[in-house]
This record gives structure tokens, C-alpha cells and sequence, in this order.
């Protein structure tokens, strides 16, 4: 049988409640446990969960911005962050 994946989903009307900070520590501990995590900041108006995960914006190119303007792929908006789970969680 095979594996259904679980997905959550954070919202929030009002700018600055924590949703970024939320999921940047725990996207990490999930990844830790062993789950396999997929983050997709899909905030248009800042969106700054590549910041916090440790990436300078000059390095990341292509973002869910850049795919939902039409100016790249998906899959050129994906970045492995396996290496960065200990940065999230110390800073």
C-alpha cells in the first residue's frame, strides 16, 4: 500500500504573526526525525523562510516568486537544505 503524504498548511491574515519563524524551526525537527520535508514559502509579499533557513538572497535565484511570475521552472525553485537543518535551529 502505498505511502499517502501528510501536508501542513500555516495561514494567517495579519503580517507578523510567526508563520515564517514557525516553520523554519520546525520544518528542521521533522527533518531530524527522519520525515522527508518539503517547504513551500508561498507568501508573496515577503516570504522570507529562504532567509532564515540560511540562504543570502543572491544565492537563490529562482524562488516560488520567480515560478508564480512565470520567470522559472518549479523544480529551478527547489533548494536541499538537508545540510542547513542545524543552522535554522541554532539561530
Amino acid at each position: 500500500m502505498p505511502k499517502i503524504a501528510k501536508f501542513i498548511a500555516l495561514h494567517s491574515f495579519r503580517a507578523g504573526t510567526g508563520r515564517s519563524s514557525l516553520i523554519a524551526n520546525f520544518a528542521p525537527l521533522l527533518a531530524m526525525e527522519g520525515k522527508r520535508v518539503a517547504v513551500v514559502d508561498t507568501c508573496l509579499r515577503t516570504g522570507n523562510v529562504s532567509a532564515l533557513l540560511g540562504f543570502d538572497e543572491k544565492a537563490v535565484p529562482c524562488s516560488f516568486h520567480s515560478y508564480y511570475a512565470a520567470q522559472c521552472a518549479l523544480w529551478q525553485a527547489a533548494y536541499e537544505v538537508t545540510a542547513r537543518t542545524g543552522e535554522a535551529l541554532s539561530g
